[in-house]
């Protein structure tokens, strides 16, 4: 069990690192320029090392591990930078383009998969992350883990269409009368309120699912189905695409709820 959590809480590292100690600049940019690149890496090798440091007990293996990860981020997001640098070259790259993200992040749990096989084995965790709590039925680990794949990556995969391209409708929800601010910044504030909604939407139903309170998972939907009831009725596609972002969004959810269960039996 606990080489598992060891793994699971090198994941909760490079997941820090990678999404949530980013800015959105040096997220969007770090692809674009070489000078960004580099403070992605600096930050994900503070953050990263920051994380692992403070949850496992030190040695030199750790040291090892952390070096092959931080090295091997580096390599990744370098060639990264340069295939899309030169995707227009090349009608394969050109094919796969809107599915670099979760081959890069693939790549990147390969390669955390890898140290952990090589060095993690000898690794263990500070006695305080080996609590145990009445009220929570599972290792807060795995569940800080589930929360945190959930919210920004899962986000990012729905929204960049690694899955389903969204972009293709031609969405008309910005309002005509609209005059204390401009239609690009109402739009702006609209998808940020979905995203949030996505966050939200996902947490909730993780700890109903965890907590075995699948009926109250019908009230969720509901709930976020009257919000969007007027649009719904009003465009076709856009309650087809509503009800296919829903439904992926769900299914993630189920995913890792289920996955979460197989670490934990």
């Amino acid at each position: 069990m606990e080489i598992n959590l060891v793994f699971a809480f090198l994941m909760i590292g490079h997941i820090l690192g990678d999404f949530y100690f980013q800015s959105n600049n040096i997220i969007k940019q770090k692809d674009e320029k070489i000078s960004i690149l580099f403070i992605h890496i600096v930050t994900y090798t503070l953050s990263f090392l920051s994380v692992v440091f403070a949850g496992i007990v030190f040695s030199r293996n750790l040291i090892y591990l952390g070096l092959f990860i931080v090295c091997s981020h580096l390599i990744i997001d370098f060639a990264n930078k340069c295939y899309k640098k030169h995707i227009y070259k090349n009608s394969f790259l050109e094919s796969i383009k809107k599915h670099s993200f979760i081959i890069n992040q693939m790549l990147h749990i390969v390669s955390v998969f890898t140290a952990w096989l090589i060095w993690g084995k000898s690794l263990s965790l500070y006695p305080y992350l080996m609590e145990e709590y009445d009220n929570i039925p599972v290792n807060i680990i795995l569940l800080a883990l589930a929360i945190l794949i959930l919210l920004r990556p899962v986000g990012i995969i729905i929204e960049n269409g690694s899955i389903w391209d969204f972009t293709k409708k031609d969405i008309n929800t910005i309002e005509q009368n609209a005059t204390d601010i401009s239609n690009a910044e109402l739009q702006r504030v609209k998808k940020n309120a979905g995203i949030m909604v996505g966050y939200l939407e996902r947490f909730i139903i993780l700890l109903l699912l965890i907590y075995h309170q699948y009926s109250a998972i019908a009230f969720v939907l509901t709930a976020k189905s009257i919000a969007r009831y007027e649009n719904i009725v009003k465009d076709k596609i856009s309650a087809d695409y509503y009800l296919i972002g829903t439904l992926l969004s769900v299914a993630f959810v189920i995913g890792i709820a289920f996955f979460l269960g197989l670490m934990i039996s």
